[in-house]
């Protein structure tokens, strides 16, 4: 599992600067390409949810964890 965005920027908030307003690299499509692909994660594509907002995905996900919590046990882990 990638690491969240908010562990990301953690990790890299002490280290990471700014470029300066008149850089190039403001511009660099594989600079872009790059920072997206370190900092950013996205939850994978599901069919049950074509073509509606997250929200009802993100709760399904929730009630999902929470029947599997109660039917398995609290100290469950997939393998």
């Amino acid at each position: 599992i990638p690491k969240t965005t908010g562990e990301n920027v953690a990790e890299q908030k002490d280290s990471h600067q700014l470029p300066h307003p008149e850089s190039s690299v403001w511009f660099n499509k594989e600079h872009d390409a790059a920072l997206k692909k370190e900092f950013l994660w996205a939850a994978p594509y599901d069919a049950r949810f074509p073509q509606i907002r997250k929200q009802r995905q993100c709760f399904t996900y929730y009630v999902d964890f929470f029947r599997c919590q109660n039917l398995m046990g609290d100290d469950y882990e997939p393998r």
